[in-house]
């Protein structure tokens, strides 16, 4: 949520033009989530794992 490569107005724009079956906010993230904050991004790709 606090990516400072992409701001908020272009990631919904993304969101709404490439609409995906859900949308995961992590907030205190900055563009690499798999640094800054990653026990959260795991728990967060283990349940889209099991999405059907």
């Amino acid at each position: 949520m606090d990516d400072r490569a992409l701001s908020p107005d272009v990631q919904e724009k993304l969101v709404r033009e490439n609409p995906p079956k859900g949308v995961y906010k992590i907030k205190g993230s900055d563009h690499c989530p798999f640094f800054s904050k990653l026990h959260l991004l795991h728990k967060i790709l283990n349940e889209i794992v099991q999405i059907p």
